[in-house]
């Protein structure tokens, strides 16, 4: 299990610190959104996971979700980037593309017939799980 770690302003400035238990995710303190989150010095210490060809699943977050799987995150490309560096880590070493999950509240899902939009670096969900469905995408 790893949890992602933004450590800078550039798009590619997120790390995939693996933990070693729940007990230390509970240990974390919390931010101003009351998320846990490891000190600097922790996840500079473990290995980055995002480039490892060992992520079989990723359960994504985002701010809107449509029925095509499609998600929009926050606009500033942290998950483009992360995924792109996994995909690519993961073909170099024989794997698969992991399973992409997004987790949505309903709110966050469009009505059917609207869609977010999508740039040519956005990646298909293969889910979206919400309190009240499951949307199936397709794998690119």
């Amino acid at each position: 299990m790893c949890i992602p770690f933004v450590c800078g302003k550039e798009r590619g400035d997120m790390k995939m610190m693996p933990l070693i238990n729940m007990e230390e995710l509970q240990s974390f303190n919390l931010t101003k959104w009351n998320i846990p989150e490891p000190e600097r010095e922790l996840v500079e210490s473990r290995e980055d996971m995002t480039t490892s060809g060992d992520l079989d699943l990723i359960l994504l977050p985002g701010c809107v979700f449509d029925r095509k799987a499609n998600r929009l995150g926050h606009g500033k490309g942290y998950y483009d980037t992360f995924l792109a560096k996994v995909f690519q880590a993961n073909q170099e070493k024989g794997k698969a593309r992991p399973v992409l999950v997004g987790l949505s509240l309903d709110e966050q899902l469009l009505p059917e017939g609207e869609e977010v939009p999508i740039d040519g670096h956005d990646v298909k969900l293969d889910f979206i799980v919400s309190p009240s469905c499951i949307i199936c995408g397709s794998s690119s």
